[in-house]
């Protein structure tokens, strides 16, 4: 199958379109100027015989009818050749007739001469005889006195009135003419229709150039788009386009220019994503590896306290590959909840109680102004279990001692929010937005004393908007403040009971 560039397309319709609209025009106007032309003659050629209407009045005054004429085509012919022969047709003029006029009248009817010294008497007399059977005489009915030819009708004829003291007493018919005759009307018809065609062909030409143009602009934005999708395809996410066009390629070449950049911002994650998995699995596995070939060459001794190292270097892997399945099916969605009515305030309480002694253990007093546990949700224990613990977790790990946690919740009747607060340290004011990407640490160093992959609050994150809820951080004084909304499908019973 022959395949069409979009450009080609483009060029043949528009020229297609400006043909046929150029075939039209000249159609139109061909048949239109060949028509008005032959009536503007047969005009031109009635009017000229203003002496033959001048005669037949005069007979007329005198005789008080046609009845001479009435069938009589000799008599007609000799009243066409006494008054031809008399004055010339055609010589008399109204005054306001140009010379122009005139000139073309007399060109046109000065082979109707009478004189039998002519040379082209015979072709005179020839053009008389034409010149009767065209002309004829009607009564002020405008019913003719001379018979007409077959299959011919007043409706053929051009008429001019005849008049005696301002009243009608007749018409001159003249037949019109159903071509042209004329040599002189003949060459300037010609002449017109090789105008009209010469300037069909112009317009043509222009409308190709015009198209090609026309393709060639509206194909531009297309060619950088190609140009720009062939860049993405290589992973060139840095591709943009750009068109000077205030119309729909601008707003497609934005939509690209728009995707090419998110790309470009999943690629550097995507490169930051493995260098962070690298990184937090190459560290344990490491020292996993230097533990054991330290045992294997007897450096070290299989003791209990060697043994319990490597156990923590295998559970930390254990929980980072936990923690990326984890967000990984929350990532994509396929993360199982097992939703049920529950109270997160309760949750949260059993959370505090869980961590209490690890808390007084480092000096971090817990302040609880939690609400009695009657709010409400539908969620899952267990994912909110772990949120909760990531977050008491992290509060444990950052929270300079001595110092304290602040627990509060609230409803706005439609939703339930838990703050959870900190003393201190907080966090810089860019690193608030990124708190929540996966393998984020405000430590960039990756203490591993201060633990953490980075991948704990991002977890939090999805478990929260699996349960149609929202969680965010800020900085409140010297502190870093979390705050949970979820939605309620219950509202509590009694006010404010701070425990």
């Amino acid at each position: 199958m022959i395949k069409f560039k979009l450009s080609y397309k483009i060029f043949f319709s528009f020229f297609a379109t400006s043909l046929v609209i150029v075939g039209l025009m000249i159609f139109i106007l061909k048949y239109y100027v060949s028509d008005s032309f032959s009536t503007y003659i047969n005009k031109i050629e009635l009017d000229s015989f203003d002496t033959i209407a001048q005669s037949l009045e005069s007979h007329y005054q005198k005789r008080r009818n046609w009845n001479d004429f009435q069938n009589d085509h000799a008599a007609w012919q000799q009243l066409l050749r006494s008054t031809i022969g008399a004055g010339g047709m055609g010589t008399h003029f109204q005054p306001g007739q140009g010379n122009k006029q005139r000139k073309y009248r007399q060109r046109r009817m000065s082979g109707l001469s009478t004189d039998p010294a002519s040379e082209n008497s015979m072709h005179q007399k020839g053009s008389m005889m034409g010149l009767g059977r065209r002309l004829t005489l009607l009564d002020k009915q405008k019913t003719p006195f001379l018979d007409l030819e077959n299959n011919i009708s007043i409706e053929d004829y051009l008429l001019k009135p005849l008049r005696l003291n301002n009243e009608v007493i007749g018409w001159l018919g003249y037949k019109k003419a159903t071509q042209l005759t004329n040599p002189l009307d003949i060459t300037f018809l010609k002449s017109q229709t090789q105008i009209l065609y010469f300037t069909g062909a112009g317009i043509l030409i222009l409308a190709a150039i015009f198209s090609f143009l026309l393709s060639r602009h509206l194909l531009q934005p297309i060619k950088m788009l190609i140009r720009g999708t062939k860049n993405i395809a290589s992973r060139k996410f840095d591709a943009r386009i750009i068109v000077n066009t205030r119309d729909e390629f601008y707003d497609l070449a934005e939509q690209f220019n728009q995707m090419s950049q998110t790309l470009e911002s999943y690629e550097d994650l995507r490169k930051q994503w493995f260098s962070d998995i690298s990184h937090e699995l190459g560290t344990p596995l490491s020292i996993l590896r230097g533990e054991i070939e330290a045992l294997q060459d007897g450096i070290r001794l299989p003791s209990n306290e060697n043994l319990e190292s490597l156990h923590f270097e295998v559970n930390h892997i254990s929980k980072i590959v936990n923690d990326l399945r984890e967000l990984s099916l929350a990532e994509t969605g396929a993360m199982q909840l097992d939703k049920s009515p529950i109270a997160p305030v309760d949750i949260l309480q059993k959370n505090i109680l869980f961590f209490t002694n690890e808390f007084n253990s480092k000096s971090l007093k817990i302040i609880n102004h939690l609400n009695n546990n009657d709010y409400i949700i539908n969620g899952d224990e267990q994912r909110l279990h772990q949120v909760f613990n990531n977050l008491l977790e992290n509060n444990l790990k950052y929270t300079n001692q001595p110092g304290s946690v602040i627990f509060e919740s609230e409803s706005d009747h439609q939703n339930l929010i838990i703050t959870i607060r900190d003393s201190g340290p907080g966090v810089p004011d860019d690193a608030i937005d990124s708190l929540f990407d996966r393998l984020y640490r405000v430590d960039t160093s990756r203490n591993r004393k201060t633990g953490g992959s980075g991948l704990g609050l991002a977890i939090c994150k999805y478990i929260i908007i699996n349960h149609q809820g929202e969680i965010s951080a800020s900085n409140f004084k010297n502190g870093l403040q979390i705050k949970i909304s979820l939605p309620l499908i219950s509202t509590p019973k009694s006010k404010n009971n701070y425990a």
